[in-house]
Formats: structure tokens, C-alpha cells, sequence
């Protein structure tokens, strides 16, 4: 039976550097973000009603078509 390797990088100064640069990435209000189901932009959208009302969340461009929804 096989047993599971871990996917591990050498350590490098890139792959230390990597998750800074993402978090960075993901709190910049301008940055270009794409749906990880089609590849279109998402776009930030409102919820409209319910508990979570007025919250804002990534929604795909391609709504309903696509459905991807991410929270902010």
C-alpha cells in the first residue's frame, strides 16, 4: 500500500514571501479578482434581506449562470 507523501516546498525566500503577498492581495479593494469556477471577475454584491442583510460578499459577474458566491 502507497503511503502519502507531503506536498512540501523547499523553503525559499518566494515561498516565504508568497503568503504575505496573497493576504496582501486579498485586502486590496482594487485588485482583480476572478471566480475560481469560470475564471470571470467576481464583483462585491450586497445581501439584500434576511439575518445577514446589508453584509457584502464576492459574487461571479456570471450570476445565476455560474453561482459562485466567496465572503469578503
Amino acid at each position: 500500500m502507497p503511503t502519502l507523501q507531503p506536498r512540501r516546498r523547499t523553503p525559499s525566500l518566494a515561498t516565504q514571501r508568497e503568503p504575505v503577498q496573497n493576504l496582501k492581495c486579498r485586502s486590496d479593494p482594487s485588485a482583480e479578482r476572478q471566480c475560481p469556477k469560470c475564471g470571470s471577475g467576481l464583483v462585491t454584491r450586497t445581501v439584500n434581506s434576511g439575518p445577514k442583510a446589508r453584509q457584502q460578499f464576492w459574487g461571479c459577474s456570471k450570476f445565476p449562470k455560474c453561482g459562485v458566491k466567496q465572503g469578503l
